[in-house]
């Protein structure tokens, strides 16, 4: 009996091992190097960007704030040369052209 058992177990063993042989796969080879993420830069006293101080003392805000109630106070909008945009909520304004255009 124990013969019996113990020759099952070993066929039983060599079947499971031909399964896992089965499974594995060559390494894959990669031809391209991998892609180099944008890396973000950070600007110091980015801040400055955005009011400009007198001789007097007196501050004066360079970008125009946007007026929507979603985004609230002290969110500028991007100055771009055809429009005012802002990144929060996506409201543009566009330029008016001198020719009607």
């Amino acid at each position: 009996m124990a013969r019996n058992t113990n020759k099952y177990l070993k066929e039983n063993a060599v079947l499971i091992v031909d399964e896992i042989n089965e499974l594995k796969r060559k390494k894959k080879t990669y031809t391209k190097p991998k892609k180099i993420k944008h890396k973000k830069k950070k600007v110091k006293l980015a801040v400055l960007q955005f009011y400009k101080v007198d001789d007097s003392g007196k501050v004066q805000k360079l970008r125009k704030e946007c007026p929507n109630a979603e985004c609230g106070a002290g969110t500028f909008m991007a100055n771009h040369f055809d429009r005012h945009y802002c990144g929060k909520c996506g409201l543009t304004y566009v330029y008016q052209q001198a020719g009607g255009d």
